[in-house]
């Protein structure tokens, strides 16, 4: 049970704390920005659609905790949405509004 609560904290952290840290901190820097930005939202993305998947699969085994469960399972999807939606939306307007750093 305390494995499975440490897995998704730190799932949380590696997947959303860390790769937004790592954006803020490579935001200014011109070179090589268009990989490194997919990079660290293509991670978020599928963390939460690990988060999601594990968190369902915990929730069918025990009822006791089945709000714990249901907890992560929000916190997932509510990631999935944002870090999809600004992945998406790098994808749509790379060409449009993401080529001002390329010589």
């Amino acid at each position: 049970m305390y494995k499975k609560i440490i897995l998704n904290l730190v799932l949380l952290i590696t997947t959303y704390v860390v790769p937004l840290y790592f954006q803020s901190t490579i935001h200014g820097y011109v070179s090589d920005v268009g990989s490194r930005e997919t990079l660290t939202w293509v991670i978020p993305v599928l963390g939460s659609v690990l988060l999601i998947y594990l968190n369902y699969k915990y929730a069918k085994q025990t009822l006791k905790y089945k709000w714990l469960w249901s907890t992560f399972k929000m916190i997932g999807i509510i990631g999935f949405l944002y870090f999809g939606f600004g992945l998406f939306s790098q994808i749509v307007f790379i060409k449009c509004c993401g080529d001002w750093y390329v010589n």
